[in-house]
C-alpha cells in the first residue's frame, strides 16, 4: 500500500467515490466523501488494504484558466 496522509483522495480497490482521508491508523483509514446528492457522507472506516489512491485529474495551469476565462485559445 502507498503511503497515505491526511487529506489525500482514495478509492476502495472494488470501485466507488473518491473519498477523502480524514483519519489514518497502522490498519484502517478513515474517509468521508460527498454522495451523488453532494451531500457529505459520515465518516467511514476501511482497512487499509482495501483502498488506493484515487487518481488526480490533471489540473489546468494558471496560464490555462487566465486564457480560458478571457478567451485566449
Amino acid at each position: 500500500m502507498a503511503l497515505l496522509n491526511l487529506g489525500d483522495t482514495v478509492q476502495l480497490k472494488s470501485g466507488g467515490p473518491v473519498m477523502t482521508v480524514v483519519k489514518l491508523t497502522l490498519k484502517q483509514v478513515t474517509c468521508t466523501w460527498f454522495d451523488g446528492h453532494n451531500v457529505l457522507q459520515a465518516p467511514t472506516t476501511f482497512p487499509r488494504d482495501a483502498v488506493k489512491a484515487a487518481a488526480s485529474p490533471e489540473s489546468p495551469t494558471d496560464e490555462a484558466r487566465e486564457n480560458e476565462k478571457f478567451g485566449y485559445a
